[in-house]
């Protein structure tokens, strides 16, 4: 499955595509439905994003986070133009939750932290650099933890 696609002359990244994939063959064909797509995807983000400010950062009004992030304008103008980069940040922040649930003692969801962080890295070129600098700091950081926990799968 090719992770690039040719766009004029230039080859981007898009794993959108796929996820466009089973919405198009179930549904018409439609302007709404590629831009509910990317808007389902981030409101998976803000669950993500309550569930790190509760599970882990343990605030009692966790809720205020999600209700803060639904009212970023940004957000929506970029899923309502359908483009990857809320893909992107999407996995971003599931990475981030999986790592977190890593590192409280859960050592198999380093392998889901992986998959997103490689939804991350293919979603969108921007957070190319962002993935390898966050997992490279994560490593150095916690590297203790992860000799500690290195027999674990």
């Amino acid at each position: 499955l090719p992770t690039y696609f040719r766009n004029t002359e230039f080859y981007n990244l898009s794993i959108g595509v796929y996820l466009q994939v089973l919405p198009e063959r179930l549904l018409p064909r439609s302007v709404f439905v590629a831009r509910a797509v990317p808007l389902a995807v981030l409101f998976s983000a803000m669950l993500a994003a309550g569930l790190i400010l509760r599970d882990f950062l343990r605030l009692r009004f966790y809720w205020v986070g999600v209700l803060a992030l639904s009212g970023f304008p940004g957000w929506f103008l970029h899923t309502r133009i359908a483009f990857e980069l809320m893909l992107a940040t999407t996995a971003y922040v599931w990475f981030l939750y999986f790592y977190l649930r890593y590192r409280s003692g859960k050592t198999r969801s380093l392998i889901i932290a992986g998959v997103f962080g490689a939804l991350t890295f293919y979603g969108y070129n921007t957070f190319q650099p962002v993935i390898v600098a966050t997992a490279l700091l994560l490593g150095v950081v916690d590297a203790r933890f992860h000799w500690k926990n290195r027999r674990t799968p």
